[in-house]
């Protein structure tokens, strides 16, 4: 096939007219010693060259404007990221709203903790409800003596005519060191009972210590994590960001290379390429 005449627009590529002819004959080589060039040339066959034309202005559609300007990214190119839905935003709030209450109370079950690891409830002294819980049991005892055992024992002298007498003297006495033993054992009962209950409370309360302390940074970690949330989905916006800013950037150079290919497929074995051929015996 000879090539006789050929109209290509320079900007877009495009071929606009194209005149040949086929050819079939001698073929004259000029080429001496042995050796020479040998130039082949190859074109498209004649019924492909319409569809090849066709495929690039199709491309070439996409690739540039009306006014011959490769295209810019369409706003669909960039891609999106979906924000916290409603209930995600109301447990956020409500845990950034509970936090500082909820961390008060946790603050207070560690703070009875360490009292209780420090003995605080073991005496009167510390323990004020444990002295009015002696004070209101003695005093029922004390009453029922003044008021109940020593007349009694006074009434009955004073008939018998021994009052003042040896007898009533012992009696007293004896009553006497009754109310003090009852006394006594009302101590050890409510004070003693006590210690023990508070010594039993302080082993508990070390075996549950480091539940304890966990619970008490709960609150912050639940806030920790809305706060990384929250910054998780900020750095995806701004990476997003970014890679939208680089596929815009990117757009018309890759529409580009993608015409190049067009081209270079449209005319695949187009072309021509020569063959050297080296002399035979130094000619």
């Amino acid at each position: 096939m000879v090539i006789k005449r050929v109209v290509i627009d320079i900007e877009s590529g495009r071929v606009l007219e194209r005149e040949t002819e086929e050819y079939s004959g001698p073929i004259a080589q000029a080429k001496g010693g042995g050796g020479g060039t040998t130039t082949t040339n190859t074109a498209l066959p004649e019924w492909l060259q319409p569809y090849a034309e066709h495929f690039i202005q199709q491309y070439q559609g996409q690739a540039f404007d009306e006014n011959g300007n490769v295209k810019q990214a369409p706003d669909n190119i960039n891609q999106q990221i979906a924000g916290f839905n409603p209930y995600q935003q109301v447990a956020m709030n409500n845990i950034a709203g509970m936090t500082g209450g909820v961390q008060g109370v946790a603050n207070t079950g560690l703070g009875q903790s360490a009292a209780t690891l420090g003995g605080a409830y073991l005496s009167p002294d510390t323990n004020p409800y444990l002295g009015a819980t002696y004070d209101a049991a003695a005093r029922k005892l004390t009453d029922a003596y003044s008021t109940s055992t020593a007349p009694s024992i006074l009434a009955a002298a004073q008939s018998s005519g021994n009052f003042g007498g040896s007898a009533m003297n012992q009696a007293l006495g004896m009553s006497r060191y009754d109310l003090g033993e009852n006394l006594g054992n009302l101590a050890t009962s409510i004070y003693g009972g006590n210690y023990a209950n508070e010594r039993t409370n302080q082993l508990n309360t070390l075996n549950m210590l480091p539940n304890t302390m966990a619970a008490s940074y709960l609150p912050q970690q639940q806030l920790m994590g809305v706060g990384a949330q929250q910054q998780q989905q900020e750095q995806s916006q701004l990476d997003t960001n970014y890679t939208n800013a680089l596929n815009q950037l990117q757009f018309p150079f890759e529409i580009l290379s993608g015409f190049g290919s067009a081209l270079g497929q449209a005319g695949m074995g187009a072309g021509s390429s020569t063959t050297h051929a080296g002399s035979v015996g130094g000619k």
